[in-house]
C-alpha cells in the first residue's frame, strides 16, 4: 500500500475505533450489565483457545463455545435495542464495510478493496492535470467551421465515446491511436476519454509521452519500477513523440510498457503528430507493430484545419 493511503487508512480505523470505545463507554455507564457481558465474552473466547488446543473433542468445545458467545450476543442486543441504540451500537463505524478501513481484502491473499483503487484512481487522475471541462459532454462541434472536418470529429467523438464506455473489459481492441497534425482535437478526445474512465470508477493515468520517459528516468535513477505505469486499467500517453529520444531507453521502454500492457489486456490511449513514417522511423518496427497493427489497435486519423486558431 501506498505510504500516503496506509496513513490515511491507518487515521480511518483510528477514528472509527475511539468513537466506538467512547459509545460504549457510555453505553457502560447506562447499563453495567454489558460491561458484565462485554467481559464474560472475552472470556469465553479466551478459553475456547485453551480447551481447543486441550480437548480430544476440540469441535465438540467449540461448537459449545460458539453456542455461548450467541447466547451473549443475543443478550447484548437486546439491552441495546431496550436503551434504544442500534444493535451495533457498539462496534467501530468504518467508512467501508467490506475491508474495515484497511484498504484490502482477504487474510492470506489480499487484494486491494475497491475503496483504495477509487483513492489510487483520484489521485492519479488529479495528478493527470486534466481540464474538468474537457469531456464528452462538453465537446462542442460548431467550432469546426469546415463541414467535412465538422462530420470527421463528430464520427471520431462517436468512436472515442463507444471506446470510453467500453473501458476496461469490452474494448474490441485493447489499443486507440489518435494521429493528426497539431491542433486538431487529438488532447481533448484523450481527455474526454480519460475523465468518462473517471466518472465510470475506472483507474486511469493520462501522461505526455515526455513525463512518460521522465517517469522512466527517476525509476532508473532510484532503481524502482514503473509499476503503476505498466498495470493501471487505462493508460493514457498524449503528444508522442515530444520524449527526448535516449539511446537504450526511450525506443525500449515504450515497446516495454506497450507490450507488457497488451500481454496483460490493458487498455492504452495513445496520442501524436508523428505520422506512420515519422513513427516507423523514431521507434523503429517492434514499437511500429505494436501502435499500428489493427490486430492490437483502432487507428483514428484526424484531419482538418487547426480549430485552435479558429478559436481565440
Amino acid at each position: 500500500m501506498k505510504n500516503e493511503f496506509k496513513q490515511e487508512y491507518e487515521k480511518l480505523r483510528k477514528i472509527a475505533e475511539d468513537e466506538a470505545a467512547e459509545r460504549r463507554e457510555a453505553a457502560y455507564q447506562a447499563e453495567p450489565e454489558l460491561k458484565r457481558i462485554a467481559e464474560e465474552r472475552r472470556s469465553v473466547i479466551f478459553q475456547m483457545g485453551l480447551i481447543s488446543a486441550a480437548s480430544g473433542d476440540p469441535a465438540a468445545a467449540r461448537e459449545k463455545a460458539l453456542s455461548e458467545i450467541q447466547r451473549l450476543n443475543k443478550l447484548e442486543e437486546d439491552i441495546l435495542l431496550k436503551l434504544g441504540y442500534e444493535k451495533d451500537h457498539l462496534e467501530p463505524r468504518y467508512r467501508c464495510s467490506m475491508c474495515s478501513d484497511t484498504g484490502f481484502l482477504g487474510n492470506v491473499i489480499q487484494k486491494p478493496c475497491s475503496c483504495y483503487l477509487k483513492r489510487l484512481s483520484a489521485r492519479d487522475f488529479a495528478s493527470s492535470n486534466l481540464n474538468s471541462g474537457e469531456s464528452f459532454e462538453n465537446f462542442d462541434l460548431n467550432i469546426f467551421k469546415d463541414l467535412r472536418q465538422r462530420s470527421l470529429m463528430k464520427n471520431a467523438k462517436a468512436l472515442c465515446e463507444q471506446y470510453a464506455n467500453g473501458l476496461p473489459d469490452s474494448t474490441e481492441t485493447k489499443n486507440l491511436l489518435l494521429m493528426g497534425k497539431t491542433g486538431l482535437g487529438k488532447t481533448y478526445l484523450v481527455n474526454c476519454i480519460a475523465h468518462r474512465a473517471f466518472q465510470r470508477n475506472v483507474h486511469v493515468i493520462k501522461l505526455t509521452g515526455y513525463n512518460l520517459i521522465g517517469r522512466v528516468l527517476k525509476s532508473i535513477r532510484e532503481g524502482t519500477n514503473i509499476e503503476d505505469v505498466m498495470n493501471v486499467p487505462v493508460l493514457c500517453i498524449d503528444d508522442l513523440g515530444t520524449e527526448p529520444m535516449m539511446t537504450n531507453i526511450t525506443r525500449e521502454y515504450i515497446f516495454s510498457i506497450l507490450n507488457e500492457r497488451l500481454n496483460a489486456g490493458l487498455n492504452t490511449v495513445v496520442a501524436t503528430n508523428l505520422s506512420y513514417d515519422d513513427i516507423l522511423d523514431r521507434y523503429e518496427e517492434r514499437v511500429f507493430s505494436r501502435l499500428i497493427s489493427l490486430r492490437y489497435c483502432k487507428v483514428l486519423m484526424l484531419e482538418g484545419e487547426d480549430v485552435r486558431l479558429s478559436v481565440k
